[in-house]
Order: structure tokens, then sequence, then C-alpha cells
């Protein structure tokens, strides 16, 4: 995971979101509205339903067995992804 490096773009209109992630091997798009459940697709191909929320400038996703938060500080975007006792943190610059 240290080695693959994804380029993220979200676009956002009001309450819709739009997050694109683009690796060498695969891209992925999922469209979510805050506060709706949604269905998302993982890197690996899973779907799974979640629900989206803003908390504090946040993006948080969480599902039954997942959470994500998104959040941005400055210019670096910041990932946390959590599934039972194991977080996976990303820091990405914006380009």
């Amino acid at each position: 995971m240290n080695e693959v490096k994804p380029l993220t773009t979200i676009r956002q209109n009001g309450d819709e979101f739009s997050i694109c992630v683009k690796t060498p091997l695969r891209t992925n798009t999922n469209t979510f509205t805050i506060g709706a459940e949604s269905e998302f697709s993982t890197m690996d191909g899973q779907k799974i339903k979640a629900t989206s929320r803003l908390i504090d400038g946040k993006i948080v996703i969480e599902s039954e067995k997942l959470t994500l938060v998104r959040e941005i500080r400055g210019e670096e975007m910041i990932e946390t992804f959590s599934a039972g006792s194991a977080t996976l943190i990303r820091r990405s610059r914006r380009v």
C-alpha cells in the first residue's frame, strides 16, 4: 500500500459529492449525498452500503465494518481508514 500513489479527485455540489481514486491498477468513483445511505465500491471491487456525514469539515463514511474519514489540512488530505482493530492513515498532498 505504501508504494501506491493514488490520485484522488473530490467534487462537491451542495450535499452531493463524487470521489474518484485512480491508481495504476484501477479507477474507482463513488457518488453520494451527505446524510443518505449509499452504495460504495471499494478499491478491491467489493460493494458496501454506508452513510456519509460532514463533521467539523471532515467527510465521514461509516458502514457496519468500516469507517473512513477524509479531512483537508492546508495543502494535505488525511484519510483514516478503520476496520475492527486495524487503522490505516494515508496522507496526500494537493497537486
